[in-house]
């Protein structure tokens, strides 16, 4: 696949959880929420995190959107109080919310001559105390979502075989419907081959998933994990990265945000950049 890598303030959405668009809804426009890394915990430093959250909730809240997406990174370790805390607080969107998982909340994925905490205990957890690890739903009239848990890929795990599978049934579209695809790590940040690393997905299931992606007809990729946004177009796919909503990377340069997705005429997607006021006082806690 070739691609085009370029940044700009208006985004034409394309999802890895997968939001795939693909014809125009029966009930026209579309407004859709894409959240990301909110890293919800209750330790003190990490106050600025909650504060963010609840600034973003009150936004999207005012901006009417009809669902909230968010790209992973619920909590900040992974803790059961903290998993509790996320679904309180998600509480507070008017809209229905659908989320996956990111590497804080079950683990780092496996990567050649790196440590990672990802195991069977941490995603059964996030299973049983948050939602499930990959989902297909309908989340507004003709737009379905397509969520998937990118720390699963390549680590070899039995979870894995089983995401296989269901992305096999669920990327193609059905009726006439727009496929959008959500997930918390990007497939790549600059290329499309460019080296295993910690912010993008390995390149065996990075090609495997982008080549069942493009054969399906998706157009749309949503993701997070960066803490700054991204997008670019990847052959026939369109990836949009959201800003983090606990905190932005390089420190002090890159405010917090979320981004507001409109799903119009023809299953087009477009994304607008939604910051808060730089918080002097946030402290980015690396990866």
């Amino acid at each position: 696949m070739g691609q085009d890598f370029v940044w700009v303030r208006r985004l034409a959405v394309a999802g890895l959880i997968i939001l795939a668009c693909g014809t125009a809804s029966a009930e026209g426009v579309h407004r859709i929420a894409l959240v990301s890394d909110p890293h919800v915990s209750g330790k003190l430093q990490d106050e600025a995190y909650l504060r963010h959250f609840s600034a973003v909730i009150e936004e999207v809240n005012a901006a009417g959107v009809e669902a909230v997406l968010i790209a992973g990174d619920l909590t900040q370790g992974g803790a059961v109080e903290d998993m509790g805390r996320f679904k309180e607080m998600v509480k507070g969107f008017h809209a229905k919310v659908w989320f996956v998982a990111g590497n804080h909340d079950v683990g780092n994925k496996v990567q050649a001559g790196q440590k990672t905490s990802l195991s069977e205990k941490r995603l059964k957890t996030f299973a049983e105390q948050v939602g499930p690890l990959y989902f297909s739903e309908e989340v507004v009239p003709g737009v379905r979502v397509v969520g998937i848990c990118s720390s699963l890929m390549g680590g070899g795990l039995e979870e894995e075989k089983g995401q296989w599978e269901f992305l096999e049934k669920s990327l193609p579209a059905k009726g006439g419907e727009a496929v959008v695809v959500l997930t918390h790590y990007p497939p790549f940040v600059s290329k499309i081959d460019e080296a295993d690393a910690y912010w993008n997905m390995n390149k065996a299931p990075r090609e495997r998933l982008m080549g069942m992606i493009d054969g399906a007809g998706v157009k749309t990729v949503l993701s997070g994990h960066l803490h700054r946004p991204i997008e670019y177009t990847a052959g026939g796919v369109h990836v949009i990265g959201a800003p983090a909503v606990s905190f932005g990377l390089p420190r002090g340069k890159q405010p917090e945000g979320w981004v507001l997705v409109t799903v119009g005429e023809g299953g087009k997607c477009e994304g607008e950049l939604k910051y808060l006021p730089m918080d002097a006082a946030t402290k980015p806690a690396g990866k």
